[in-house]
């Protein structure tokens, strides 16, 4: 039950990123990384998955509000793919619907600057304390 975990809000500009643990069942907003022209910055994620060795790796997945794929998803499942060929741990996709705006909200509450690499750190968060939260519940 102590799974390290490592979550992504994938987006075409930046990738942000939080890490968890099931033991404790929170996630914390980490970073953002950078999408380059040729893709992501792996040597950034590699450096994270060596400093935080997860288990597992959880991906949000971007839909439509009525479940279907939006835009951005074949290249999040291209990145999911690619995780998993580099670092052989097992990563799964959770539906994404509405953290980049719940995140949004959140930083606004807190008064903090509302665009950027908060932003997508903390929809990554949020990504991946929802994917905790079921987890802990289906264990119940």
């Amino acid at each position: 039950m102590s799974q390290r975990l490592l979550g992504f809000d994938y987006g075409r500009k930046r990738i942000g990123v939080a890490s968890g643990q099931l033991v404790t069942a929170t996630a914390s907003a980490l970073e953002t990384v950078r999408v380059f022209r040729q893709g992501p910055d792996w040597q950034r994620i590699s450096q994270l998955v060596a400093q935080w060795q997860p288990q597992r790796m959880v991906l949000g997945i971007s839909r439509h509000a009525d479940g279907t794929d939006s835009p951005l998803t074949p290249q999040i499942r291209k990145f999911a793919a690619e995780l998993t060929q580099r670092y052989g741990c097992d990563v799964e996709m959770i539906d994404e619907y509405l953290s980049s705006s719940e995140a949004r909200m959140l930083l606004q509450d807190g008064g903090a600057a509302t665009e950027g690499e908060h932003l997508d750190a903390l929809a990554a968060q949020l990504i991946l304390q929802s994917w905790i939260d079921q987890q802990v519940r289906r264990d119940d």
